[in-house]
């Protein structure tokens, strides 16, 4: 009779142990899954010389049920330009935001990714990195005093793809906050 009264709480632990297996399974497949279109993972700034500094901003995207195209050209501007829609568009900057003065700049964004007529190819359900990087050589003037730059990049355009539609659209303005490097002072 022992054994028998013994075993009752062990049927009532089973039981609350299955209990607590079932509520927890269902929230966890009643949880909204964790998904994303872009955003940015990594980014840095170094100053290689006196006056030149290489920015870095790497991003990634992932479209489900769609390919999609991105820039494989990248322009600086300091406001959002028409001309350069199709392009990546970012600036140099100062701590508070204003645009610095530049001798000469040069930009490019590389991926893994295939390259067709001048954007990369990313298909379907892949997620892949892209990385802008910006050379800048600042005019003498610029690094005479000290100071602090750093990149930000304020347009992001893409297309994507689903059979023979193509849509164009860019990250909201709002989503590229995080799409700036650290600061880097001299």
């Amino acid at each position: 009779m022992k054994s028998t009264t013994t075993a009752y709480p062990l049927i009532t632990n089973l039981a609350k142990l299955s209990l607590l297996f079932v509520a927890a399974l269902t929230f966890f497949a009643l949880m909204p899954q964790q998904s994303f279109a872009y955003d940015t993972t990594e980014q840095s700034a170094v100053q290689l010389n006196e006056d030149t500094f290489l920015f870095q901003v790497t991003y990634r995207f992932n479209f489900a049920n769609r390919d999609s195209e991105h820039p494989l050209l990248a322009q600086r501007t300091a406001t959002i330009t028409e001309a350069y829609a199709d392009q990546v568009q970012y600036d140099v900057i100062d701590a508070s935001g204003d645009s610095v003065v530049v001798e000469d700049i040069a930009a490019v964004v590389l991926s893994e990714t295939p390259v067709l007529k001048n954007r990369h190819y990313f298909q379907t359900d892949e997620a892949i990195h892209a990385t802008l990087f910006v050379v800048a050589k600042l005019s003498p003037a610029q690094v005479m005093e000290e100071g602090s730059v750093k990149m930000r990049m304020h347009w992001l355009p893409f297309t994507l793809i689903k059979g023979e539609q193509r849509r164009y659209a860019h990250v909201p303005a709002e989503d590229l906050n995080d799409f700036v490097t650290p600061v880097v002072t001299w």
